[in-house]
């Protein structure tokens, strides 16, 4: 008889891949994560519970990178020009 979904979340958890599969180590506001899986719901059905909020926090991450990476070019500049 094949596994059921909760025995094999169980067997990766037991051995080491529970890591990977926790959402702790992620540094997003709750309110990214919650309307990632509000949005993905509504676009894209039940697999759009992990689907929104994936795709919501690489958009998330993606725009903190390029601003920061925006406002270090800036300062830089500006201390050239001076």
């Amino acid at each position: 008889m094949p596994y059921q979904p909760h025995e094999v979340v169980a067997i990766a958890q037991r051995t080491g891949l529970g890591h990977q599969f926790n959402p702790r180590g992620a540094k997003l506001p709750f309110a990214i994560v919650f309307l990632g899986v509000l949005g993905g719901v509504l676009a894209f059905g039940v697999i759009g519970v992990f689907l929104g909020p994936t795709l919501l926090a690489v958009g998330y991450s993606l725009a903190i990178e390029w601003t920061s990476a925006t406002a270090s070019q800036a300062a830089a500049n500006n201390k050239d020009r001076e």
